[in-house]
């Protein structure tokens, strides 16, 4: 049997409860299967467990949905080396059907411990600082955890202070109400996140994340029918990069996209402090053109966003205003610094409706695939990180398989993931999502 169907093990699943005092009781003998999600858009991890449960033991628990679960996931080498631990809290019980006289089958639902009692602790409190360094105060003081910032562009990091008032908010509730302001410099839309392979929460923006070379970029991850039908006979390396399923996974149509603002809109702020407005008309072709100028996106690649050839009028699409956005600010509430609706010129107000194009191009441009979970705790590649995708197209002509397709293929950012262990054996089920094409990387 070779690594690949032999790649992990739950060394631990240890249940405990704060009523039990020291009793300890580990069930990883009685696991059918454990789903752990991630998302870039969550600071916390949620999952499944199915048990079942031949022992009667959660019978004799009187489960009440506080028990914790601590998790500990280890090569299945001789080593053990030790490769994800995790804590949750069982929250609720799915599903309970009985199997036979002998044995239930149970699923359960977990969510990190964190997210669990951060209900129980809204709080009001004024901040001046920074937009990443108020959401790094607050949960590294509410939630007791560290936040990793090394996805954070220099410039995000050095955001203008301001000075705010969370007024009686969990705190993950506060981090949202902030992300939904908080963007770069370009617009790009900022996200807090927890990974698997460790217990800091992550803060990131959409320009240091699209600017990483992707984790698998020597090895690709590749869908081919050809290879997929002789995969056992194919070297290890070669199977673990194999696709095993995809499909395409869209979230928005492109009359939503343009219903919504996203193609061309026009954007007007009033300050009722001085009287004065802001006008202008914010097209989809000026967003991606400001990402290709900082380095963000290749300036050969192709934009995603909408046809730019779709003429109406003889006028491009982006040159409408297909929706009018008005917002009613007050400058100088706080002297000095600027509040959380306050910005430092007027070009500035329109960000928030970049950072809702940018966003809502990644919902538009979804791929789903499933791959084996190897490589993903070798590297420990989690949401955020780019990973390059390969899909092998046939020429007909010829009657030979022509290098790539290059509609499908080509490097895209992590947006959720669904991890599946079962007996020994890992599936990645990937979200992933780009807002631009470049084939400088299709080479196989």
């Amino acid at each position: 049997m070779s690594s690949l169907d032999q790649q992990f093990k739950i060394s631990e699943a240890v249940i405990t409860a704060d009523r039990f005092d020291d009793l300890k009781l580990d069930v990883s003998q009685l696991i059918y299967e454990l789903t752990i999600f991630e998302s870039i858009e969550k600071p916390y991890l949620t999952g499944n467990l199915v048990i079942v449960d031949n022992l009667g033991l959660f019978e004799s628990l009187q489960f009440k949905g506080t028990e914790y679960l601590n998790i500990v996931l280890s090569s299945a080498a001789e080593d053990e080396d030790k490769l994800v631990e995790k804590k949750f809290i069982i929250s609720n019980m799915i599903k309970s059907v009985k199997s036979n006289d002998a044995a239930e089958t149970l699923m359960f639902q977990l969510v990190e411990v964190h997210n669990y009692f951060n209900a129980l602790i809204p709080f009001s409190r004024s901040y001046t600082d920074n937009f990443p360094n108020i959401i790094t105060k607050i949960i590294n003081t509410k939630l007791k955890l560290d936040v990793d910032v090394s996805y954070l562009s220099d410039n995000t990091k050095n955001l203008a202070q301001r000075k705010l008032i969370v007024p009686y908010m969990t705190p993950i509730e506060a981090c949202a109400w902030i992300l939904e302001k908080a963007c770069s410099s370009t617009g790009s839309p900022l996200f807090l996140y927890s990974s698997i392979h460790d217990k800091k929460i992550r803060l990131g923006d959409l320009e240091k994340m699209l600017q990483q070379k992707p984790f698998n970029e020597k090895l690709p991850f590749i869908h081919s029918q050809a290879a997929t039908q002789t995969a056992s006979e194919l070297d290890e390396s070669f199977r673990a990069s194999q696709i095993l399923a995809y499909s395409l996974t869209s979230n928005q149509n492109s009359l939503d996209f343009i219903d919504d603002g996203c193609v061309g809109s026009f954007y007007t702020n009033t300050d009722i402090g001085t009287g004065l407005s802001y006008r202008s008309h914010i097209s989809s072709k000026h967003v991606i053109e400001s990402l290709k100028d900082n380095g963000t996106i290749s300036k050969e690649s192709e934009q995603l966003l909408y046809d730019e050839q779709q003429q109406f009028n003889n006028s491009a699409s982006d040159a409408f205003n297909a929706v009018y956005f008005h917002q009613v600010s007050s400058s100088g509430t706080y002297g000095e610094f600027k509040s959380y609706h306050d910005e430092d010129d007027a070009s500035t107000f329109a960000l928030n409706v970049k950072n809702k194009t940018i966003k809502s191009a990644l919902y538009k441009n979804m791929m789903s695939i499933s791959v084996s979970g190897t490589m993903f705790m070798l590297v420990k590649a989690t949401v955020g990180d780019m990973i390059r995708i390969h899909f092998t197209t046939s020429n007909a002509e010829n009657n030979v398989e022509s290098p790539l397709d290059p509609e499908k293929s080509g490097d895209y950012l992590i947006f959720a993931t669904r991890h599946t262990f079962r007996d020994t054996q890992h599936i990645v089920s990937l979200d992933v999502s780009r807002i631009s094409k470049d084939n400088k990387s299709l080479v196989l």
